[in-house]
């Protein structure tokens, strides 16, 4: 079992993943679905799949200026990890990786 982690993902497994979290969730999937659009057209917007031979986490993440302070600031939206793979790292590496890309973005 190789496990990684993309950020060139198939809109497929995206789609998947979603839906899943949104089984599991308390969400109103509607809602999150609306929301999820409208920021896949913004290129402050952050998606991670993970995979191991096919598609097990999804992490969405967006960043946005704050109206307040000067540098920017940043909201996951979506950590999933499916119930099979999860008491291991993904969810961790997700984290790392979505630091890794504020650090990035950041407006210092």
């Amino acid at each position: 079992m190789t496990e990684y982690i993309s950020t060139n993902h198939n809109l497929e497994d995206v789609t998947l993943l979603l839906s899943k979290f949104i089984d599991e969730s308390v969400f109103e999937g509607e809602i999150l679905l609306e929301n999820v659009k409208e920021m896949l057209k913004n290129d402050r917007f952050l998606t991670i799949v993970a995979y191991d031979d096919k598609p097990i986490g999804l992490f969405m993440a967006h960043t946005y200026d704050h109206p307040i302070f000067k540098n920017s600031c940043s909201d996951d939206i979506v950590l999933y990890v499916d119930g099979s793979h999860r008491g291991g790292l993904t969810a961790i590496r997700f984290i790392k990786k979505y630091i890794t890309w504020e650090i990035g973005r950041a407006h210092v």
